[in-house]
């Protein structure tokens, strides 16, 4: 199995264990994507910068080449405000807790 999970380990699982393990597993491919492709990037930045005229050289490897999860994203308004209104709902159930107590 991909999770490297026996049989057994896989049938002892809660469905939120699961989850939670598949989500630590997907987010160590995706670094371990992003690193082999940043050296990747960087090795080619070298080999371009040597056959171009100094004025010309790229200065980093991310002039070169940016990649996807290098790009800042841009919230909407929209986005910002679900944002706030989850923090706020949030706040309001946690105030409520605390008064209860």
């Amino acid at each position: 199995m991909r999770l490297g999970l026996s049989v057994y380990e896989f049938y002892c699982m809660t469905p939120r264990e699961f989850s939670k393990a598949l989500k630590e597993y997907s987010e160590n491919q995706l670094e371990e994507y992003k690193r082999v492709h940043e050296a990747i990037r960087f090795q080619e930045w070298i080999n371009i910068n040597h056959q171009l005229q100094k004025k010309d050289r790229y200065k980093i490897p991310r002039d070169m080449l940016e990649f996807e999860w290098e790009t800042p994203k841009v919230q909407t308004v929209q986005e910002m405000k679900y944002m706030l209104q989850s923090i706020v709902a949030h706040a309001k159930q946690k105030n409520k807790h605390l008064k209860k107590e």
